[in-house]
């Protein structure tokens, strides 16, 4: 499923992940030596977003609760809930300071205050697309790579914008469905998932400023 992800935390040391049937599913945090997990939120539909912050210290996340979205905070062990304006699929600035968001049906994505829930910025999204699904930050903090699909299903694309909502740039474009882009920790790169039959493929894209042509190789098949 490309929903009820799991993330490992940037110190390797914890793994998120959701687990559960129909709309009893819950997210927990386990200890990778090997400890038992713990439940930090439960009685969800399906998880769309799951992100720890780039500390370590908290997860945000967006869950589908019977037919209502909605998003989250959470302490990694559990504890005071922080809910956010209603998003999709959400990511956090390097800093921690902000969350980008996007809803399917948008042709934008929102820059929400992490500290308050204030929107704090809008970037106008150009282009034929019809939906938006999913979601990352760079690590220099200066770009957002985001996923588009046309309204049969039948053409994708990742696209990258400049956080200033400027150099909008398709970077793929193809017939098969995407998804989870991740910029590597030293933003030269972004790997995917391409889905190939019955399975997918990871995939790693080279962002390299001085060519337009990006090329992708697999790095992992039959997943």
């Amino acid at each position: 499923s490309a929903w009820d992800i799991s993330q490992i935390s940037p110190d390797g040391q914890f793994t998120a992940y959701v687990a559960g049937e129909g709309n009893e599913k819950s997210i927990y945090v386990k200890d990778n030596s090997g400890e038992q997990a713990i439940e930090i939120f439960k009685g969800l539909t399906m998880v769309s977003s799951l992100r720890w912050s780039p500390g370590g210290n908290e997860i945000f996340f967006t869950t589908l609760k019977d037919t209502s979205w909605s998003s989250y905070i959470v302490p990694k062990l559990g504890g005071k809930i922080q809910q956010l304006k209603t998003i999709q699929y959400g990511c956090w600035s390097p800093d921690e300071n902000l969350i980008a968001g996007i809803y399917s049906t948008d042709k934008h994505i929102i820059l929400i205050k992490r500290e308050t829930g204030e929107v704090v910025k809008t970037i106008e999204l150009k282009g034929s697309f019809h939906w938006l699904y999913d979601i990352d930050w760079s690590p220099n903090g200066e770009k957002i790579v985001f996923l588009t699909s046309d309204k049969k299903l039948e053409k994708y694309s990742i696209w990258i914008i400049k956080t200033d909502g400027s150099q909008q740039q398709k970077i793929l474009d193809g017939n098969k469905s995407n998804y989870c882009p991740r910029w590597s920790p030293d933003g030269n790169y972004i790997y995917y998932l391409q889905s190939n039959g019955e399975t997918n493929d990871l995939m790693k894209m080279e962002i390299s400023p001085i060519t337009s042509n990006k090329t992708s190789k697999v790095i992992q098949s039959g997943l």
